[in-house]
């Protein structure tokens, strides 16, 4: 929460005072590793890693070059890659960090998400667009024909290996065919509760849904179905008035008095 670090014990949420350091800071994202340890990303005080009640953050006091962290990704090699607010992309490995931004070819230094696809592409997510780190190099994407990728918030991948990424001005959903990448974009017209799609708001279930969260509630897309389709909800009419309050509507025969 914006308020701290809290935990969910017996249907209750509560404080842990052995995590109290974690109190009034802003936690934007909790991962573990394979190893067991908690990664807590804070907005103002770095990382925390928790091992075994234990806690030890990575900020500005030593190896981080700011306390502005959004999300957090481990990666399958286990290295901890890291979207911060404004520069760019850390990786930690072996206690060292690595810093990839605009100079690197990042496309901008303010990071949201950073996903690893099932073919060893790192995509991360930045407030310009998408860019994809593979074998050191980046590609970098803002625009795909009409479909813009500015203010890219999160990106998740189905089984099929096709990638949803969420916006701000809708969901887009990008099948790569070898090195090119297809486009299609997701908006209210199909379906979706809003086109402002909130930050890091992402899951893809065991049946293969993908779940995401919106300004006006949550939204679910079905893969299997491989578009999205506008159904109205049925609706039963009980009671008919009319301007002066009388009832036009017979319950019993349901027809018009």
């Amino acid at each position: 929460t914006q308020l701290g670090l809290y935990e969910l014990k017996n249907g209750r949420l509560s404080r842990n005072p052995r995590f109290s350091q974690l109190d009034r800071v802003g936690i934007f994202d909790i991962k573990q590793h394979p190893n067991g340890d908690l990664y807590v990303v804070t907005y103002g005080n770095g990382i925390c890693r928790i091992s075994r009640n234990n806690l030890h953050f990575y900020n500005s006091r030593n190896i981080l070059p700011t306390d502005l962290v959004f999300s957090i990704r481990i990666a399958k090699d286990g290295s901890i890659y890291l979207a911060s607010d404004g520069k760019g992309v850390f990786i930690l490995k072996d206690e060292e960090i690595t810093v990839l931004d605009q100079d690197d070819g990042l496309l901008n230094n303010i990071v949201y998400y950073i996903y690893e696809c099932r073919n060893g592409e790192i995509w991360i997510c930045t407030d310009e667009g998408l860019s994809i780190y593979k074998d050191g190099k980046f590609q970098n994407i803002k625009k795909i024909d009409d479909i813009s990728f500015y203010s890219t918030l999160w990106v998740v991948e189905d089984d099929a290996q096709q990638k949803y990424l969420g916006t701000g001005n809708g969901i887009i959903i990008a099948t790569q065919r070898g090195d090119k990448i297809q486009a299609r974009q997701l908006t209210t017209e199909d379906g979706l509760p809003s086109i402002e799609i909130n930050q890091g708001a992402c899951l893809k279930d065991k049946a293969g849904n993908i779940w995401f969260g919106t300004l006006k509630g949550v939204g679910c897309y079905f893969p299997e179905n491989r578009f999205s389709m506008n159904v109205l909800p049925k609706v039963m009419i009980c009671n008919v008035y009319s301007m002066d309050r009388n009832k036009l509507l017979n319950d019993e025969k349901g027809s018009l008095d």
